[in-house]
């Protein structure tokens, strides 16, 4: 019988991926869960812009004026002094306006402004909705749970920073961290590099 050798970049029944052997890739999160965290990125800017767009345009909000300007708006003193001082702006047609045209929707504009923000409002609950759901498909709803030693650790926790009953920290020489109370003494954390 004769024994055929099997060379180590052929795959076999067991191997997961063809590509590089050795790597496992788990997917831990749902993709629902991992679309939607990463989409809350541009809706939060979008609520963030469009809050800075209402706060710029309201005629609610008016600033004493600068002492040196006279100017009622730190915006636009702003944009004044960048045009002032950054190479290459020094002929921009409006230098007040520059912070209003490169960062938001720009002055007077508090209707849109509104509208996008609670529009941006309504996209991130819905967002929210759609991790929810994900965490429910994919069960990663589990990890939320609390566990049973939780609680135990918790008060722990509470009872050490609280300093009850003068609860104090040691390290050894192995690098474990010791929580000394009156009864009991335990490693906390275990540490691979020694302590300086």
């Amino acid at each position: 019988m004769s024994h055929s050798k099997r060379s180590t970049n052929e795959p076999n029944s067991t191997s997961t991926l063809l590509e590089e052997p050795g790597v496992l890739v788990a997917k831990k999160h749902h993709l629902l869960v991992r679309w939607s965290h990463w989409l809350n990125v541009p809706i939060l800017l979008g609520v963030i812009l469009s809050g800075i767009s209402i706060y710029w345009a309201s005629p609610i909000y008016r600033h004493k004026p600068d002492p040196i300007t006279g100017n009622f708006d730190a915006a636009a003193d702003i944009g004044i002094w960048i045009c002032a001082h950054v190479p290459g702006l020094h002929h921009y047609s409006s230098p007040p306006d520059w912070i209003y045209n490169h960062t938001s929707l720009g002055t007077g504009m508090l209707a849109l402004a509104l509208r996008l923000h609670w529009l941006c409002a309504y996209l991130f609950m819905l967002n929210g909705m759609v991790y929810v759901a994900g965490l429910i498909m994919g069960g990663g709803w589990r990890s939320l749970l609390p566990r049973r030693t939780d609680l135990f650790d918790a008060l722990r926790m509470l009872r050490y920073y609280l300093g009850v009953p003068f609860a104090k920290l040691t390290h050894t020489a192995s690098g474990c961290i010791l929580v000394s109370t009156q009864n009991t003494t335990r490693c906390s954390v275990q540490r691979t590099f020694p302590f300086r």
